[in-house]
């Protein structure tokens, strides 16, 4: 992402994994035995969770693209659709195909 210049997503992760590293640092320390040993294993936990949460992000981003690209491609035709007809209706037929497609009553 950083070679691509996206760098908001990797600030959201950092942020979410220190906050994630500092409510369990605090409860494997103060909650637990573990004392000191409980804030490696909190750290161990959030670095492995960065990695977690940027395949997530990369995950989901990529699905909400698919989904923006299939819903442009369908407007796309739903469009090419009503201006290929208006070339050849009369205005009455104009309005109803209007009305009927995008739910609009001139």
């Amino acid at each position: 992402l950083q070679a691509q210049t996206i760098a908001t997503p990797m600030l959201h992760v950092a942020i979410a994994s220190n906050v994630l590293h500092i409510a369990l640092g605090y409860y494997l320390v103060y909650s637990t035995s573990w004392g000191w040993l409980g804030a490696a294993v909190a750290r161990t936990v959030c670095n492995m969770s960065l990695l977690l949460f940027l395949l997530f992000y990369i995950w989901y981003s990529k699905r909400k693209l698919k989904r923006t690209q299939s819903s442009k491609t369908q407007n796309q035709h739903h469009y090419q659709t009503i201006i290929q007809t208006t070339t050849t209706t009369t205005t009455n037929e104009r309005k109803e195909m209007l009305v009927w497609t995008t739910g609009w009553n001139w």
